[in-house]
């Protein structure tokens, strides 16, 4: 079983009750590329298919936040399979989910994810450098998992990492850094 030691733990309901698990993707661009640069369209939209069967094989209740534009316009293909593509904004279905999982912190979604007391995954491709001044506090604040690679430069998650880093860990977490960082005093 890939139920990892403690899962549940510090469970807000019922013992048997699975995490709500968001996975959030960012856009996919075609043949053009972004400042950081991340994977190519098409191995993104691989990436996908294998991470979102890895978190499918999970004891959670798995979500799917595809971004809204880019080159598939929300749609990419085939990943309906693994879970259901939520059509509403990220904003609007951020409260129905226990956990994000992330592949790219340069999205907004990210930013205001970190504002939330959700636990957040970050699969940490290697392709983002955090400022120094914030580095520390987005490493208490996220459970980072370094990316692999295979023989065919894909990105690879160990599966035991990805079950530990979903499934254990707290129920909440706290995000006064980012509200304050983001509010200033208001927070």
């Amino acid at each position: 079983s890939l139920r990892p030691k403690g899962y549940p733990s510090q469970n807000d309901g019922p013992a048997d009750r699975k995490r709500r698990v968001m996975f959030v993707g960012t856009a996919y661009y075609g043949f053009s590329q972004t400042y950081p640069p991340f994977l190519p369209g098409p191995v993104y939209l691989d990436w996908h298919h294998r991470i979102l069967s890895q978190l499918a094989d999970l004891p959670i209740d798995l979500v799917h936040k595809p971004h809204p534009g880019g080159f598939y316009n929300g749609c990419p293909p085939g990943l309906e399979k693994y879970a259901p593509v939520l059509t509403d904004s990220f904003e609007a279905e951020m409260s129905s989910v226990d956990v994000f999982v992330f592949d790219i912190a340069a999205s907004t979604t990210f930013s205001t994810a970190l504002s939330s007391d959700r636990p957040i995954v970050l699969l940490d491709s290697g392709s983002l450098q955090f400022n120094e001044t914030v580095a520390p506090d987005i490493h208490r604040r996220c459970r980072i998992l370094k990316l692999g690679y295979d023989a065919r430069n894909r990105p690879q998650v160990g599966a035991d990492e990805l079950a530990d880093a979903v499934c254990g860990g707290p129920n909440r977490v706290d995000p006064a850094a980012f509200r304050k960082l983001y509010l200033g005093d208001y927070a």
